[in-house]
């Protein structure tokens, strides 16, 4: 019986083994046909990935093409004569070399542009077409679709090829970066703006009666991404290189005036006013610092009572003891650049139909000779002896000459006697760039493209013309003269 029952008791895993046996060979099974379905989707999938890399390579390189024609095509646009053919030119030329090897459609490994891919744009929000140099800001190339044929991914049914095509679109911004936040109405509005007539002529910028721009409006541009303190703007006028003043397509106008104005552009006379002025961290005070120097002609017409550095101060400038008040009049003691010489005798220089205090460029250059070189204009060899010889070559003959000008003999006009720093001779503080606008469009605080940018020569500082807080200048010429200039262009991909 004790045997008996053993053998029984033995027999049980047997069985148990025989049913996980063939448990197992069941498992066996359907674990190869899973395997199989895996392995055949991975395969899939393995050719799929291997066919769209191909494709995928294939556009990057398409796209790398198009962005590299967009941005040669948009170094051009300057807006200038011939910029669309010079754009053109850029983008189909030996320059712009790109090549693919990915595409099976035997069209060869170079990635072509041709001038029918090329779109000039005016903006990116109405997607007008440019079709002059002056209104071209973006440069749209398409590269035609390149096909690439698969070898692997029809065995799932995709489909056979890919032809991926590029486009990019880039522009050129022009940006007039260290200017002084300043306008000046356009004097031939409704007409555009020439400059070629009006070079020599006298302008006022701003005056004391808000006269020439609209109401409200005193002339000034708002200072980019910055709080309008009376540090800021004292800054963006006196600054040699004013910190990160740059205007783009447009600017905004900025309501109102300020007494920083005058402050800050006076420097450039050798005029510092007691106000308390704040520097960057780190820089000396302004009168012994380097970004804050007078101009290298600093001739005025004050003479200077005493240790101060202030206009109008007992001990600082003031006016000379017979003061310059208009052709014919009692010859000065001491003379600045005048005026254009219908500003005197209560006239109201006006030639413009824009509204503006616009001269003809007729000032008195004899008086101004005679008084600070003891000679007339005809007498001196490097100058011209024709009366349209402007206030600014003179400037530039005194600098040049090795004659000095002598009609300021307290103190000499090329020395600065109220600031410690040497002279510096770049940039010119008498010279600054300045917005050309219609003024018609302004009102308050204005987003606004100006019609031109222009050079100005300041003749004289503020607060010195009958005691009013004008800012009087000269007209040069454009803003980029050979040598030098305040534009830069910032090329970049905008799509």
């Amino acid at each position: 019986m004790g045997m008996s029952n053993l053998r029984k008791k033995s027999r049980r895993p047997n069985r148990l083994k025989i049913i996980s046996d063939g448990l197992f060979r069941t498992q066996g099974g359907a674990v190869s046909v899973i395997l199989a379905f895996a392995l055949t989707a991975l395969l899939g999938m393995g050719a799929l990935a291997i066919d769209l890399g191909r494709a995928w390579n294939l556009s990057t390189e398409l796209q790398n093409a198009a962005d590299a024609g967009a941005l040669a095509c948009a170094s051009q646009l300057d807006r200038k004569a011939n910029a669309l053919a010079r754009a053109r030119s850029a983008a189909t030329g030996t320059l712009v070399q790109n090549t693919q090897i990915f595409a099976t459609d035997g069209a060869g490994r170079d990635v072509k542009i041709n001038t029918t891919d090329i779109v000039f744009l005016e903006d990116l929000v109405t997607r007008t077409v440019a079709t002059t140099d002056a209104a071209a800001r973006y440069c749209q190339v398409t590269i035609s679709p390149r096909r690439v044929d698969f070898s692997f991914a029809q065995i799932i049914g995709a489909p056979p090829s890919a032809s991926p095509l590029a486009v990019a679109v880039a522009g050129l911004d022009v940006a007039k970066c260290e200017v002084p936040p300043i306008l000046i109405c356009n004097p031939d509005d409704p007409l555009p703006f020439n400059l070629a007539a009006h070079i020599g002529d006298g302008i006022t910028l701003k005056d004391s009666k808000g006269g020439g721009l609209s109401p409200g409006n005193f002339g000034l541009l708002a200072l980019p991404g910055k709080i309008l303190s009376v540090n800021a703007i004292r800054d963006a006028f006196a600054r040699t290189h004013p910190l990160n003043q740059c205007y783009g397509t447009t600017v905004d106008t900025k309501p109102g005036q300020s007494t920083a104005m005058s402050q800050g552009l006076n420097m450039r006379f050798d005029v510092y006013s007691q106000a308390t002025h704040k520097v960057p961290p780190g820089e000396p005070k302004v009168r012994s610092n380097p970004f804050y120097v007078p101009a290298m002609n600093n001739v005025k017409g004050l003479v200077k009572g005493g240790a101060n550095c202030s206009y109008t101060s007992p001990t600082g400038w003031n006016d000379p003891a017979v003061k310059y008040t208009g052709p014919g009049n009692p010859a000065p003691s001491s003379m600045g650049f005048p005026r254009d010489n219908c500003a005197y005798n209560g006239g109201w220089c006006d030639t413009g139909t824009g509204g503006v205090n616009m001269g003809d460029g007729a000032w008195d250059s004899t008086a101004y000779m005679t008084t600070n070189h003891a000679v007339g204009i005809g007498a001196v060899p490097n100058l011209d002896s024709e009366p349209a010889i402007s206030r600014y070559e003179v400037y530039r003959w005194e600098l040049d000459s090795p004659s000095m000008p002598t009609g300021e003999p307290e103190p000499d006009p090329l020395v600065s006697t109220c600031h410690a720093a040497p002279v510096q001779t770049v940039p010119d503080r008498r010279v600054m760039t300045v917005a050309v606008m219609d003024c018609s469009k302004i009102s308050g605080t204005t987003t606004i493209e100006p019609d031109a940018w222009v050079q100005l020569f300041l003749t004289e500082p503020m607060g010195v013309f009958n005691g009013n807080n004008d800012l009087y200048a000269e007209v040069i010429g454009p803003a980029d003269p050979v040598g030098g200039g305040v534009t830069r262009h910032v090329l970049h991909l905008v799509e």
